[in-house]
């Protein structure tokens, strides 16, 4: 099933925190399966692949990279990924209490998850904990989502303005991570995303708090979202310590059919 080639082909960047899984075989293992008729949760004609021994990370990984692939049943007590190649809903009535669903192109609200509307992205704000640059780049995977990125000015105005909802009081006083590294030695504003690209805003970017990025102490290589220096301005960027315990905004990579 071609579901429109790099639209279809949802890259999540999980490779540095994960191993490479091996699918050789998982279409044999598919076969034997429906021969047995030993299914025990999507309907039968559901199912196109089963993956046995991978953990729900592993499983939206391996989905990502799967042309076909839009969502997948994962059993938490097996250990055994179902991979469809249908868009189900995420409410749909699950097989049994020891499954979970998730559908790449959707917006998983019940995991909490939130949409931005009228656009593809779809935040996990995760306000109650504190992480390093590096420990946020391998807690948002658990979430089969992603730091969040901004790499183009449209994705941060409609995620700013969205944040800006007083509903999200929490945001305003905090400060976040973001995906977005600085090799030390370069310039202020050579910020480098997991993806290889380079941070688009640079000097005089209305995303900037007045006078940043300022790698104050010559220390300060990663990104920020949120205020830490009273501006009036709210959910602007700056850079900070990596080592620093910030709070951590996650995105789930979505799909562009």
């Amino acid at each position: 099933m071609d579901v429109g080639g790099n639209c279809g082909r949802l890259l999540l960047v999980l490779l540095w925190v994960l191993g490479e899984i091996n699918l050789s075989n998982a279409e044999d293992i598919f076969l034997r399966e429906k021969e047995r008729g030993d299914r025990t949760a999507a309907n039968k004609d559901d199912v196109r692949m089963i993956e046995e021994d991978v953990t729900s990370l592993q499983c939206g990984h391996a989905c990502s990279k799967l042309d076909w692939c839009l969502s997948f049943f994962y059993d938490q007590l097996r250990h055994q990924c179902q991979f469809l190649d249908k868009r189900l809903i995420a409410n749909r009535t699950q097989p049994g209490p020891e499954m979970e669903f998730w559908g790449l192109g959707g917006c998983p609200e019940s995991k909490g998850f939130l949409p931005v509307p009228g656009t593809p992205y779809c935040l996990l704000l995760l306000t109650d904990v504190r992480v390093t640059h590096d420990e946020a780049k391998m807690l948002c995977p658990l979430h089969l989502s992603q730091l969040l990125s901004f790499d183009t000015m449209d994705k941060f105005l409609a995620v700013r303005n969205f944040l800006m909802d007083p509903k999200f009081d929490q945001v305003h006083t905090g400060i976040f991570r973001l995906d977005g590294r600085r090799r030390p030695g370069s310039s202020n504003y050579a910020f480098e995303l997991t993806n290889g690209q380079p941070f688009p805003f640079g000097p005089g970017s209305p995303a900037w708090y007045q006078s940043q990025p300022n790698n104050g102490g010559g220390n300060q290589y990663c990104l920020a979202f949120g205020d830490s220096h009273n501006h009036t301005e709210r959910l602007l960027l700056h850079d900070g310590k990596c080592e620093s315990q910030l709070r951590c905004i996650c995105e789930k990579v979505q799909s562009c059919d």
